[in-house]
């Protein structure tokens, strides 16, 4: 595809003699990812999950942030629970502390 564009750019610049349009000039295409969802679309399949209790907290960060390390997912979803009054509190063995 960017052979047969830079192709055109080329004849258009013999053809219609358009500045600013020169021989070393090549087009690059990306697209972007098919797996990207906009904000909008993501944030309502949370709700629908959270609403449904059908996914745990520590899923629905990284839903919404794939992008985030592990660390920053581990710690936002101590942010939400202790907004919520949910987080175990230290030494609790469901978070993994066993003094």
């Amino acid at each position: 595809m960017e052979h047969i564009l830079t192709v055109m750019l080329q004849l258009d610049r013999a053809i219609y003699h358009t500045p600013d349009i020169h021989d070393k000039d090549r087009v690059q295409v990306e697209f972007p990812d098919i797996l990207t969802s906009d904000i909008t679309t993501v944030a309502n399949s949370v709700n629908m999950l959270r609403a449904a209790q059908a996914a745990s907290t520590e899923t629905l960060v990284k839903m919404q942030h794939p992008e985030w390390s592990s660390k920053q997912i581990q710690d936002e979803v101590q942010r939400i629970m202790t907004e919520y009054g949910i987080a175990s509190p230290k030494g609790d063995p469901r978070n993994g502390d066993y003094e």
